[in-house]
């Protein structure tokens, strides 16, 4: 564990204190705070609630399910379990870019978020009707998850471990909610799958 615990701190270093740009800094902040996004939220769960039909509606409410229970599981539960402090708080020299509360670091709840939506999205339309993939489906949606949960770290709010943690539970959490969408809608979800659009 004391090896695992110095690994994740040395990572933390490299990202937070070595890999760094002005570039990064100024874009990184700016990446990390949520609600920067959401007029793109909003225009995608639009899209999808007005055009995508039955399919499409069934994919963001299977959505909110996801990031919700990913959102409550980490942030209701388990960081007040782990009560794993901020890089800030016991590390030396960390470059801290945006605020963020004490002591709730473990998991990350902003990657068990985006994971769990990124894990919806691909599974909803990353294959098309002749079964072929949709490559940009995954790569703009892990992509972006990829990024915030970076962008964490880089900001010296989160240890590595925090993050990947976090996206392995929205990860999770996203596979799960798809697999009670695929029990709870069967013919909607089928339809979403072997739809070309």
């Amino acid at each position: 564990m004391t090896l695992l615990q110095g690994l994740d701190a040395a990572v933390f270093s490299l990202v937070n204190q070595t890999l760094t740009n002005p570039v990064l800094d100024a874009v990184m902040p700016f990446v990390t705070t949520q609600r920067n996004f959401y007029p793109v939220f909003l225009v995608l769960f639009a899209w999808l609630a007005g055009w995508g039909r039955a399919r499409g509606r069934v994919a963001a409410g299977t959505t909110i399910v996801a990031v919700t229970a990913a959102d409550l599981l980490c942030s209701k539960l388990l960081k007040h379990l782990f009560g794993r402090p901020r890089p800030f708080q016991v590390e030396e020299g960390v470059r801290q870019l945006v605020g963020a509360s004490l002591n709730t670091a473990m998991p990350s709840s902003h990657a068990a978020n985006s994971f769990a939506a990124a894990t919806v999205l691909t599974l909803f339309f990353a294959r098309r009707a002749d079964g072929r993939l949709r490559a940009w489906v995954p790569v703009s949606a892990f992509g972006f998850a990829v990024l915030s949960a970076w962008s964490r770290v880089y900001c010296g709010v989160h240890y590595p471990a925090d993050v990947l943690v976090g996206a392995a539970l929205g990860v999770l959490a996203g596979w799960g909610a798809y697999a009670a969408a695929v029990r709870l809608f069967p013919r909607w979800v089928a339809a979403q799958r072997g739809a070309g659009a």
